[in-house]
């Protein structure tokens, strides 16, 4: 599904909402969705004229304008849309997880999870950056990532992921090990 954002800030707009396309504060509004869903969510708001006609302009530009393409893998991304880049930390002291996924098992059954639930890029990281977290040796590092990216590409070879780290060698031998991105 071509997912679009449209983000904007508008005045004096009263209305109350409830669709998982549409995210707001009190002068603030992001639409989510296809083109079309985004469209028949304007006719149905009667949005005041000043938001629904940035609303029109919005997507007459975003129809004109060209994007970059990647092939990344062997998949095509049209930076047009959106695309979900899930995390999976396989640290034991991450801030979102809590270290659920070190053991490289259950580190590889979240991931094909992930892909199951409609991710993109799966985004391996083993080193926290949460606040006061210690740095991880490069080696500890590597043992870390490098199973587990092996595992989910021999289980879904043409799954995308991505490696977070601040290390050159850890890069360089996840690319190695099939990753296409390093974050």
């Amino acid at each position: 599904k071509n997912i679009v954002n449209f983000f904007f800030k508008y005045r004096n707009q009263k209305f109350k909402i409830n669709s998982e396309n549409i995210f707001y504060t009190k002068d603030e509004i992001l639409l989510t969705g296809s083109i079309k869903e985004i469209i028949n969510i304007t006719h149905l708001l009667k949005f005041n004229e000043s938001l629904n006609s940035q609303i029109i302009k919005a997507i007459k530009n975003f129809e004109q304008s060209s994007v970059i393409q990647y092939e990344i893998g062997k998949r095509n991304f049209d930076f047009k849309f959106a695309y979900v880049m899930w995390i999976l930390n396989v640290t034991p002291d991450s801030f979102s997880d809590g270290g659920q996924y070190l053991d490289k098992e259950k580190a590889v059954n979240h991931a094909m999870d992930m892909i199951e639930s409609g991710a993109d890029i799966i985004d391996v990281g083993g080193e926290s950056t949460r606040p006061g977290s210690e740095q991880v040796s490069e080696t500890d590092e590597l043992n870390r990532v490098i199973p587990v990216i092996s595992e989910i590409l021999k289980r879904k070879p043409d799954a995308i992921l991505s490696i977070d780290t601040t290390k050159a060698n850890v890069a360089k031998e996840a690319l190695k090990s099939g990753v296409s991105i390093v974050n």
